[in-house]
Order: C-alpha cells, then sequence, then structure tokens
C-alpha cells in the first residue's frame, strides 16, 4: 500500500506528492521514525533542534494511520543542566567556570583560559 508522509514544521507543512509504498503500518512507523532522525540530525549539524514538529503520515484515501511527533523519535537520557558561577572582580570578569552535567557519569567543565594576572 502507499502511504504518504507530510513533514509539519515550524508552522510549515510540506506535502509528499509521491508517497512511498509500505507493507504493513510497522514500516511506516520505522520510515517516519528514520525520516525525523535525518532531519533532527542535519539540524543540529547547524545548531538547531525543534522537538514540536512532526511527521503525519497518509494512506491512499486521505486516512491519517500515524502521526509521529519528533521528541518520541529520539531517546533522551539524564537531565541537562547547566550550573554557572562567575568571579566577578571589581567590575571585570577575570574567571568564568560552567558545569554542566547531560548524564549520570559524564560532565564538562568550561574553563575561562585568560590569565588571571593581577
Amino acid at each position: 500500500m502507499r502511504y504518504f508522509f507530510n513533514l509539519h514544521e515550524c508552522g510549515h507543512i510540506t506535502f509528499d506528492d509521491d508517497g512511498v509504498n509500505h507493507d504493513d503500518i510497522g514500516s511506516v512507523r520505522l520510515s517516519a521514525i528514520q525520516a525525523a532522525r535525518d532531519i533532527m540530525a542535519a539540524e543540529v549539524r547547524v545548531g538547531q533542534l525543534c522537538l514540536s514538529c512532526h511527521i503525519e503520515v497518509f494512506d491512499v484515501e486521505g486516512h491519517q494511520v500515524l502521526k509521529l511527533p519528533f521528541k518520541e523519535a529520539i531517546g533522551v537520557t539524564g537531565e541537562a543542566t547547566a550550573n554557572s558561577s562567575w568571579e566577578i572582580c571589581h567590575a571585570r570578569a577575570r574567571f568564568t567556570v560552567a558545569s554542566i552535567t547531560c548524564c549520570p557519569n559524564v560532565s564538562f567543565i568550561l574553563r575561562d583560559r585568560r590569565s588571571r594576572s593581577s
């Protein structure tokens, strides 16, 4: 059966006029997941990610058979937190530390590499 994958992205709809043949709804879902992941990967490469976008899939009779929000196409692990502390010496920043924990066992410390001369 032929299915049509319409992309809803930030208020804009891109209609699939050609469609793709699939044997069952399971393979339709897998194709929608892969398409969403490909789009998100391209967005991340340019420093953006919109999780409110989605793909709606319709059969040849025009019935919606699937709505896949992008946020359901990926698994997000850990809790992204950012704790920043700033040392300011008499109205000038001398040292910056940002501690970012993105997974239970992974954290990053970012430091300003400027010299700390008196």
